[in-house]
């Protein structure tokens, strides 16, 4: 059963289906290059969103990756995602740190 989106986040869930292994997001299957949320511990242990790309080889021994892009550069940072990370589709109206914008 999906896990309800809220501003907090969800887990990737690992769907097996006819056509092979995927993973959903708050009821919706994720797709590689999508661009989801990911929340990082800030200060206080409150949770800080930034926006990066999830990536996965379909391998469901594999972890997926979420790649941050960093700021001035062409360049990422490739984040390998534990199982308890918290994700969140983007949404208008939440603030997040864009990981392509200026001084993140």
């Amino acid at each position: 059963m999906p896990e309800p989106a809220t501003d907090r986040g969800s887990r990737l869930l690992l769907m097996r289906e006819k056509s092979g292994v995927q993973h959903e997001l708050a009821g919706r299957v994720v797709r590689a290059g999508d661009r989801l949320e990911l929340a990082l511990n800030g200060p206080g242990r409150s949770a800080v969103w930034v926006v990066g790309r999830y990536e996965w080889n379909f391998q469901s021994a594999e972890p997926p990756f979420f790649y941050l892009g960093l700021s001035g550069s062409n360049q990422e940072l490739m984040i390998r995602l534990p199982s308890n990370a918290l994700l969140r589709w983007p949404a208008l109206g939440l603030r997040t740190i864009d990981s392509k914008e200026e001084g993140a």
